[in-house]
C-alpha cells in the first residue's frame, strides 16, 4: 500500500503530468497506431484516479484533442501525395527564409500544408508572408539511399512539408499577410542584431560565429571543425538557443528593472513578453518556444503567489507544445529539450545528495560566526554544487537521446558546460550592453564587441582542449574494426565505393555535389580509414570529389589510368593531390595492388591510348578478399566486353559491378556469361544470368559486402540482407 500511496502523493503534487502523457501517447497513436500506445494512454487515464478530481477527464479531453488534431496535419500532408509527379499550379504564403540555396517553405491554403519549393531563378526580393503564385511539378522528398545520410524526407516530414515542388513560373504578388507581421519584425530585429554584435570584428571569423550562435542561435557556416569541437566536448547546446539562453535573458531584464525600482506587477509581464520576443527574434525554435511557456507558467505563479512546482511547469510545455504541432513529439532538438528538464525533476534530489559533500559545513561550527571568507565561500561552493548536480542531471537526460540520435556520449560536458554557462551568461550581458552604447555611440559599442571577442575565444579554447581529452567523448564508428565494401547509390551516373580493406581505399568518389551530399556524410559518421584512391577514369562524376577527400583523409596514394587525358576537371583533380603530397602513379594490366597480406586489387584492363571516349579507357578492377572475386567494370562497354571476349581474358567474378556507359545502354549477355556472377549490381535495371540475381542500387540503395560468420553477406540500405555467398 505504501507504494500506492506514494505514487498518490507524487500525482497530487504535480496533476498535470497525467494529461502530459496522455497527450504523448495520443499523438504517438495517432501517428502510428499500435497496442502500446493505447494502453499507455488507457494506464494514464485510470492513473489520473489517485490524482486530483477530474484529472482523468482532463487527460481524455486534452489527449483526444492533441491526436485529432496530429491526425488532421497527417491527412493534410498525405492529400497531396496522390499529387506526386503531376503538375501543381495555386497560391501560396511565404513562411520561410531562404537559407539553402534557392529553396524555400512555402504554405498552401487549401489542404493546410507547407510545400518546399526549387526555384528556377531568385532575382526578386523575398518577404516573409509575401504571397506567390507557383506552378510547377510535385515531386517526392528524397529518400536516402546511402548509409548515416541526413533524411530529408523525414526532416521534412516532421517540418509538416508534404511534398517538393519543382517551380517552373512563380509571380510575386504584392500582397503581404498581416499574420506574419510579428514574425517579420523579429527576423528584422535579428538581421539588425546580428550586423551590430560584431562591429569591429571579422564578419567571417571564428569570434563573430560564435557569437552569433549564442546569442541569436544562428548556425556557424563552414566551420567544420568549430562545430566538431563544440560537439565532442558536450557545448554544442549553447550554439541553439534553448532554455538556458531565454532564462539567462528574462533573468537579466528583471535584474535591470528591479535596478529601476518598478515592482513584480511591473517586471514580471515584461519579461514574459521580452521571452518570447527572444524566442521569435532567435528562430522560434521548440526550445526557446518551451522555455517561454515555462517561464511564463513559473513567473505568473510567482505573481500570483502560488506555490511553483516545476513538473508541473514541465507538463504544461509538453502539453501546449504537442497539441499546437504533434510532429515535435519526433524532433530531437524537442525529446532533449524535455528529457533534461524530466532528468532535473527526476534525479536533482539524489545527484544534490551525490554532491552534497561540496557544500559540507560542520555541523559544530555555527553560522553566526562565520567570518565573511567562510561566509562567501559556502556560498561559492553551494553555486558551483547546484551548477554540478544540473550539469549532471541534464548529461543524464541527454546520453540516451544524443547516443540514438547521433550516436555520441560526451561525459565531459558535465565539467565544461560550468565555464561556458558563466561565458555564455557573460557574452548576452556584454552583448545588451553593447546594443545599448552603441545606439549611443558606436565606437563605445565596438569596444564592447572586442571584449565579446575574447570570450568567444576563450570559450572556443576551452572546447577544443576538452574535444582532446583521451574519454572525454566517445562516438559509435561503425566502420572503424571489421572490413567491408560499400557500393554508393549516387545520381547522374556517378560512381563511388569503399573498400574497408586493409588501411582502406576508394574507387572513384562521385561528383562534387554526390560525394559531399552522400560520401563524406557517410565516411565521417561510420569512421571509415582511408589512406589510397584509386579513380577508373577521366570523369567528373567519378572524380569530382577528389578535394572534399582530401579535406577528411590523409591519402599516401592514387593510381590513375593515364595522365593524358583531356578532361580538365581530371587534370585538377589529380594537381590537388600532387600539391597534397599523395603520390600519384599510372598502372597496367596485370598489375597487383596489395591492399593487405590477404586482399588486393587485380588490374583486369587498362587503355594504352588516349582516344575515344573516357568510358572506353575505364580501368576495370577485380577486387580478391575472402576468398571472394568482385569485379568492378566501371562504365566499361562494348568495346571492353569485345577485347574481353576476342582475347578470352579472365574475368570470372562472384559479384560483377556495372556502371554506366555513355553510348552503350545494355551490357552484353554473352560477357556477363563468361563472368558468371552470382549477384550483378548496377546503377540501373540490368539484365543477369541465369542463377544470378542482379540489384539495382536506385531501386534497393547502397549495397555493402560485409562478412558474417565465415561467410560474405550482402546488404541493401533499404531492405536489408540480400544474401550470402559462402567463403
Amino acid at each position: 500500500m505504501s507504494g500506492f500511496r506514494l505514487l498518490e502523493n507524487q500525482l497530487a503534487r504535480c496533476p498535470l503530468a497525467a494529461p502530459a502523457i496522455a497527450v504523448i501517447a495520443a499523438v504517438l497513436y495517432a501517428d502510428q497506431p499500435s497496442w502500446w500506445s493505447a494502453l499507455l494512454f488507457l494506464v494514464v487515464v485510470l492513473l489520473g484516479l489517485w490524482s486530483r478530481k477530474g484529472i482523468s477527464l482532463v487527460c481524455v479531453i486534452f489527449g483526444c484533442i492533441a491526436g485529432f488534431h496530429h491526425s488532421a496535419q497527417l491527412r493534410e500532408q498525405e492529400a497531396l501525395v496522390e499529387g506526386y509527379g503531376s503538375w501543381w499550379s495555386g497560391d501560396v504564403w511565404l513562411v520561410s527564409e531562404v537559407e539553402r540555396g534557392k529553396a524555400l517553405v512555402v504554405s498552401v491554403s487549401d489542404p493546410k500544408v507547407k510545400l518546399r519549393v526549387w526555384l528556377q531563378e531568385r532575382d526578386a526580393d523575398w518577404k516573409l508572408g509575401q504571397r506567390l503564385k507557383l506552378s510547377g511539378r510535385m515531386i517526392e522528398p528524397v529518400t536516402p539511399l546511402n548509409p548515416q545520410v541526413f533524411d530529408e524526407r523525414q526532416w521534412l516530414h516532421r517540418m509538416g512539408v508534404a511534398g517538393v515542388l519543382v517551380s517552373r513560373k512563380c509571380e510575386v504578388v504584392d500582397e503581404i499577410s498581416s499574420r506574419f507581421l510579428v514574425q517579420r519584425a523579429a527576423h528584422s530585429v535579428r538581421d539588425g542584431l546580428s550586423q551590430r554584435l560584431t562591429v569591429g570584428l571579422d564578419p567571417d571569423g571564428d569570434e563573430s560565429k560564435i557569437i552569433r550562435a549564442m546569442t541569436l542561435g544562428i548556425r556557424p557556416e563552414n566551420s567544420t571543425d568549430l562545430l566538431a569541437d563544440f560537439r565532442h566536448s558536450g557545448a554544442i547546446h549553447v550554439f541553439a538557443v534553448s532554455g538556458l539562453h531565454v532564462m539567462m535573458v528574462g533573468s537579466m531584464v528583471a535584474v535591470l528593472l528591479k535596478v529601476f525600482g518598478c515592482g513584480r506587477r511591473v517586471w514580471v509581464p515584461c519579461v514574459i513578453g521580452v521571452m518570447f520576443f527572444y524566442a521569435m527574434v532567435t528562430g522560434m525554435r521548440p526550445p526557446a518556444m518551451r522555455a517561454s511557456v515555462m517561464g511564463a507558467v513559473l513567473l505568473s505563479a510567482w505573481l500570483v503567489q502560488r506555490k511553483i512546482v516545476l513538473a508541473n511547469s514541465v507538463a504544461v510545455g509538453v502539453i501546449v507544445a504537442l497539441m499546437s504541432d504533434g510532429h515535435m513529439l519526433f524532433q530531437p532538438g524537442f525529446q532533449l529539450s524535455f528529457g533534461v528538464l524530466v532528468a532535473i525533476v527526476l534525479l536533482g534530489g539524489l545527484v544534490t545528495r551525490c554532491f552534497h559533500w561540496f557544500s559540507y559545513v560542520d555541523p559544530f561550527l555555527p553560522r553566526s560566526l562565520y567570518t565573511r571568507w567562510q561566509e562567501w565561500n559556502l556560498r561559492v561552493r553551494r553555486k558551483v554544487q547546484g551548477a554540478l548536480v544540473v550539469a549532471s542531471c541534464a548529461w543524464c537526460g541527454s546520453s540516451p537521446l544524443t547516443w540514438m540520435h547521433f550516436r555520441l556520449l560526451a561525459p565531459i560536458s558535465i565539467f565544461v558546460s560550468l565555464p561556458l554557462v558563466l561565458l555564455l551568461y557573460c557574452t548576452l550581458i556584454s552583448s545588451g550592453v553593447s546594443l545599448v552604447l552603441g545606439f549611443a555611440w558606436l565606437p563605445l559599442g565596438v569596444g564592447v564587441n572586442q571584449w565579446n571577442g575574447h570570450l568567444a575565444r576563450s570559450s572556443k579554447s576551452i572546447v577544443s582542449r576538452a574535444a582532446l581529452i583521451p574519454g572525454g567523448h566517445v562516438v559509435a564508428r561503425a566502420w572503424k574494426n571489421g572490413e567491408r565494401v560499400v557500393i554508393y547509390a549516387l545520381p547522374d551516373g556517378g560512381a563511388s565505393v569503399y573498400l574497408g580493406v586493409g588501411g582502406g581505399a576508394m574507387l572513384d568518389v562521385g561528383s562534387a555535389r554526390s560525394f559531399g551530399r552522400e560520401v563524406f556524410p557517410s565516411l565521417s559518421q561510420n569512421g571509415a580509414r582511408v589512406d589510397s584512391l584509386i579513380l577508373s577514369h577521366a570523369d567528373s562524376q567519378h572524380c569530382g570529389g577528389v578535394e572534399q577527400l582530401l579535406e577528411m583523409a590523409k591519402l599516401k596514394q592514387c593510381v590513375i589510368p593515364e595522365r593524358s587525358a583531356m578532361s580538365s576537371g581530371f587534370k585538377e583533380s589529380v594537381r590537388c593531390l600532387e600539391a597534397a603530397g599523395v603520390r600519384v602513379s599510372e598502372t597496367q594490366i596485370g598489375a597487383r595492388l596489395p591492399l593487405d597480406d590477404d586482399s588486393w586489387i587485380e588490374v583486369v584492363y587498362a587503355a594504352n591510348l588516349s582516344v575515344g571516349l573516357a568510358d572506353d579507357r575505364c580501368l576495370v578492377l577485380r577486387l580478391h578478399w575472402l576468398g571472394l572475386r568482385v569485379l568492378f567494370i566501371s562504365d566499361s562497354g562494348y568495346k571492353f566486353e569485345q577485347w574481353v571476349l576476342e582475347n578470352n581474358v579472365d574475368v570470372g567474378a562472384d559479384v560483377l559491378v556495372i556502371g554506366n556507359h555513355e553510348g552503350d545502354e545494355q551490357v552484353g549477355k554473352d560477357f556477363i556469361e563468361k563472368v558468371g556472377a552470382k549477384w550483378v549490381v548496377s546503377g540501373n535495371d540490368r539484365e543477369a544470368n541465369e542463377g544470378a540475381n542482379a540489384y539495382t542500387l536506385r531501386r534497393l540503395g547502397a549495397l555493402t559486402l560485409e562478412r558474417k560468420n565465415g561467410e560474405v553477406s550482402l546488404f541493401s540500405e533499404l531492405q536489408g540482407e540480400l544474401g550470402r555467398i559462402g567463403k
